[in-house]
């Protein structure tokens, strides 16, 4: 007597079903925009003045090392955060990446933002 509850193919379909959802749920993940936690402007002026003003400046008005990041034309005036947050983890120009938990990038970013609006 055949013990197997399923015929042989009916299990391998259940398998393939298997492996196909898998396949989607780990490509979906996989090409999901990360998205940061909200920022907040008054955590991110110590993430800025740890991380970012030795280069760009203390009020990010930029120096003679990294450019502005707040005034006319500013990255921070045109790119959304995702951008924004891609630029910093992944480098720009003579820039390299940076390591910044998403919480410490996040707020960081929404400083800027601040400065930009109120600068």
């Amino acid at each position: 007597m055949n013990r197997w509850p399923f015929r042989h193919g009916a299990a391998l379909g259940i398998g393939i079903m298997v492996l196909v959802a898998v396949g989607a749920v780990a490509l979906i993940n996989a090409t999901a925009p990360t998205s940061l936690p909200l920022g907040f402007a008054g955590e991110g002026v110590f993430v800025y003045e740890d991380r970012c003003s030795s280069c760009h400046g203390t009020y990010a008005e930029g120096t003679g090392v990294a450019p502005a990041l707040v005034g006319p034309g500013a990255a921070t005036d045109t790119r959304s955060m995702s951008a924004l947050a891609d630029v910093v983890r992944g480098g720009h120009g003579e820039m390299s990446g940076r390591s910044l938990a998403d919480q410490d990038l996040a707020d960081a970013l929404a400083y800027l933002r601040e400065l930009q609006a109120y600068g």
